[in-house]
């Protein structure tokens, strides 16, 4: 008895030193992934799997990552002489910056790399823009639909033009309209372009693991989320538009804004996530009126991004953002 009681212990403790390790390994792939790969960008549906390798633009990445550099003075943010104090916030790290000139105005800890959940569906949909044929239709499998959670209202056999798929997966965060737009693009080369396609803009901190965000191992930083959301405002809108809408409909189904920012007339758009690993996350894009003095392009708006990781109230978070901001920053 006490010779089989001995060898299920050894055994037991093997198996949790396997389990261990397994997990170990995966996480120190990512790791090492980050810092060490050589990455590809395949730029159309026709190079999809054909082996042709672009190199990053640095000059493109360059240009997208300015922040006060070069910027004329009457694009820069002043504090007022009896500022407030920054609030504290439940987020772990945070950036807030001008999405049009790049200028950071307050940050925390924004080199750091945290899991960012359904922010990944940005990158998802960007390259579903650049990848894919926007006027194919494709079939919803059951593997997809059976992805964890119920948001979109998609089942299994439904056909759906492709750019339709992307309401669902911006404005409710479906993970099944993730999963169909990377089957729709062979799922691994699809994940292989998400990759590329972050560090051909400069997204040198993140990895991808899915196209919906819930593995813990799709990771970014403030820093790098700011690039991609600039990348987006300037090279794709349209996933910014869609994410500032408050419902749509196609044939079969209607999708709701699942955004508590939705009936605020200053949103310009962003996307919400959580997980149990990486909490609330949060991006958003807000038009406010900070310029000082006389009308500026028209407008007394300047476009700010505010970028939230691992908090556990970043609805709070932004809103106290938005206020300090506006008793505390203006632009001459």
């Amino acid at each position: 008895m006490k010779f089989k009681f001995y060898l299920s212990l050894v055994s037991s403790v093997a198996v949790g030193i396997f389990v261990a390790i397994g997990v170990l390994s995966v996480g120190s792939f990512v790791v090492d992934y980050i810092k060490t790969q050589s990455y590809a960008i395949y730029d159309s549906a026709s190079d999809l799997g054909s082996g042709k390798e672009y190199e990053i633009e640095e000059k493109k990445v360059e240009e997208l990552s300015k922040t006060d550099e070069g910027v004329p003075v009457r694009d820069k943010y002043f504090l007022y002489e009896e500022s407030q104090d920054f609030p504290k916030l439940t987020s772990q790290a945070y950036l807030v910056a001008d999405l049009d000139n790049g200028q950071i105005i307050k940050q925390r800890n924004r080199d750091e790399i945290y899991s960012i959940a359904s922010l990944t569906k940005l990158l998802t949909a960007l390259v579903s823009l650049e990848t894919l044929d926007q006027n194919d239709q494709t079939t919803v499998s059951y593997n997809a639909v059976n992805t964890y959670g119920k948001q979109g209202g998609l089942y299994s056999g439904q056909k759906i033009m492709i750019f339709d798929l992307l309401y669902p997966l911006l404005l409710e965060s479906s993970n099944d309209a993730g999963e169909a737009l990377a089957e729709h693009g062979k799922r691994s080369v699809f994940m292989e372009n998400m990759n590329g396609k972050a560090k051909s803009i400069g997204l040198f901190d993140s990895y991808f693991d899915d196209p919906s965000g819930l593995s813990q191992y799709n990771v970014s930083t403030a820093d790098d989320l700011f690039k991609l959301l600039r990348y987006i405002y300037k090279k794709q809108r349209d996933i910014l538009e869609i994410t500032k809408l408050r419902e749509y409909e196609n044939v079969e189904n209607k999708w709701f804004n699942n955004s508590r920012f939705r009936s605020d007339g200053r949103y310009y758009g962003g996307k919400n996530g959580y997980t149990d690993e990486a909490l609330y996350t949060l991006v958003s894009v807000f038009d406010l009126p900070l310029v000082d003095g006389a009308k500026y392009l028209e407008s007394n708006d300047r476009r700010i991004a505010i970028i939230l990781l691992k908090g556990t109230d970043t609805e709070g978070d932004t809103r106290e953002i938005i206020s300090w901001l506006l008793d505390n920053i203006y632009y001459q």
